[in-house]
């Protein structure tokens, strides 16, 4: 498969590379990408700022979280999910548990300060 790779540390040293499949664990679930976004923190990534970013990251790495695709095999005690299911990530970083948000699921709706 092909993912955006970000291969060194430093400016720069970004491409799209194929990257080897790995074995899906029993608890996880493939997708294949329909559509994917650039994030502010994968610009942090290219840019500069890549040594200081808060999310700790090691090269390679592949970068894009924002996504949408769908579901293309199952772990064998995935039970909650089919196979053809359109899904897309979940963004956020921290869940409280106890805000309304968290409590009733609206995680992207939660307003956090990092």
């Amino acid at each position: 498969m092909k993912g955006l790779v970000k291969y060194a540390r430093g400016k720069g040293h970004m491409e799209v590379r194929e990257v080897p499949e790995r074995a899906l664990a029993d608890t996880e679930v493939r997708i294949q990408m329909k559509a994917a976004g650039i994030y502010g923190s994968d610009l942090h990534i290219y840019y500069i700022y890549y040594d200081k970013i808060k999310i700790p990251i090691r090269a390679p790495v592949v970068v894009g979280h924002e996504f949408s695709g769908r579901i293309v095999a199952v772990g064998s005690v995935v039970e909650q999910v089919r196979i053809g299911a359109s899904v897309t990530a979940m963004l956020s970083v921290r869940v409280c548990g106890v805000c309304r948000y968290c409590r009733t699921e609206f995680y992207n709706l939660v307003l956090q300060s990092y």
